[in-house]
């Protein structure tokens, strides 16, 4: 039942505040109610061995497998019975299966696009740095994206934008209370940019990337590293005025 996932009152009446000024407040607060507190749930799910289970949907030609964990499935499953109990004129799209639609319902208002494990491999490996959830809505008539959120479960950070009421970032507690919220920076928090070099990748797009591995020096592995990490290639490509960007590349 959808009550089970709603956040408590105090939270809700927090959240009153941020973006007061967008029209869209009503869907952020009707999203953040019920993704806030299943999100929060993912980094527990990797103690399930059931949960964990895989299906490959892709190989790279580095042997490196595009998955899909039972918790990508679940989870994509609850927040789609979600957005159904409380808006059935709002389309879903999901990264798994067979809610990954292609074409757009025009008779809804707003399309609600999710993907509930962004960069599984990293989730199961418990890379925490490196992995996130990921939501946002549509407007079906404008075609413009209106609300967009970012999840770093394991710290309980949501960096949220809506249109026309700014960017903030959240901050829960482990009982998933609101404590924190604050304008987001416009600058960066770290200087190294994930990059991934998709198996579903056409022949153009790999070469693109080995071209761009080209720019600069690759840094070496280190003796410990992993299938995952040597999968990976962190490149320290020259500036203007001799500064040093890095790009970490998944491959």
């Amino acid at each position: 039942m959808r009550a089970e996932y709603k956040l408590n009152q105090a939270s809700s009446m927090y959240l009153k505040n941020i973006a007061k000024r967008s029209p869209y407040k009503e869907q952020l607060e009707q999203i953040l109610d019920f993704y806030v507190p299943l999100v929060l749930q993912l980094p527990m799910m990797r103690n399930n061995s059931e949960l964990m289970r895989a299906t490959i949907k892709a190989t790279s030609v580095l042997g490196i497998a595009d998955v899909a964990t039972r918790a990508d499935v679940q989870m994509q499953q609850l927040i789609k019975e979600q957005v159904v109990a409380i808006h059935p004129d709002w389309q879903f799209w999901g990264e798994e299966g067979e809610d990954n639609i292609k074409e757009y319902d025009e008779t809804k208002l707003f399309l609600l696009v999710t993907d509930p494990i962004e960069g599984t491999n990293n989730f199961r490996a418990r890379k925490d740095d490196q992995w996130g959830s990921v939501i946002a809505l549509v407007d079906l008539k404008t075609k413009e994206p209106i609300i967009g959120v970012v999840a770093h479960p394991t710290k309980r950070l949501f960096y949220i934008g809506v249109k026309d009421g700014g960017s903030y970032i959240l901050q829960y507690n482990e009982k998933k209370n609101l404590v924190n919220t604050q304008p987001m920076d416009k600058k960066p928090e770290k200087d190294i940019f994930t990059y991934n070099a998709s198996p579903h990748f056409d022949a153009n797009l790999v070469e693109q990337v080995d071209k761009f591995l080209g720019l600069g020096e690759v840094k070496r592995n280190t003796p410990d590293a992993s299938e995952l990490d040597k999968s990976r290639k962190v490149v320290y490509i020259p500036q203007a005025h001799s500064c040093l960007v890095n790009f970490l590349l998944v491959l």
